[in-house]
């Protein structure tokens, strides 16, 4: 079979990266006087922005602080056991939970890479 399951993930996830802009980007381009290189500099940083911080957060950075923060909200339950012995046990958990589930990170750097630059460009040579 060519096109395999992970392929499908990865084109579904391009082509929503690449559409789901223009619900932003065209209102507000037609209905304000806003510069379209703003606009599109904005996509491009988010996009960029949301890929960093989700890289540093499945690089293991916050993983004490959410051991803590479910260790804190089942404090609440009265008579519930601690869902994890301790933080070593509920790293490897997320760990092993990292291996099994694959973040799909290049479309979303590519896009907003490309948005970026197309952003810097149109500042410079606006549309008239």
């Amino acid at each position: 079979m060519l096109i395999t399951k992970e392929k499908i993930i990865l084109i579904i996830c391009s082509v929503c990266g690449a559409i789901l802009p223009l619900a932003f980007v065209l209102p507000m381009y037609f209905c304000t006087n806003v510069i379209l290189g703003n606009l599109l500099s904005i996509v491009g940083v988010v996009y960029l922005g949301f890929s960093g911080l989700y890289l540093v957060t499945r690089s293991g950075m916050f993983d004490v602080f959410r051991y803590q923060f479910i260790n804190w909200m089942s404090s609440f339950k009265k008579g519930v056991p601690l869902p994890y012995k301790d933080a070593y046990e509920y790293k490897m958990h997320l760990e092993e939970k990292r291996e099994n589930n694959r973040y799909y990170w290049l479309p979303f750097v590519i896009l907003g890479a490309l948005y970026l630059i197309a952003g810097i460009l149109f500042s410079f040579f606006p549309i008239v």
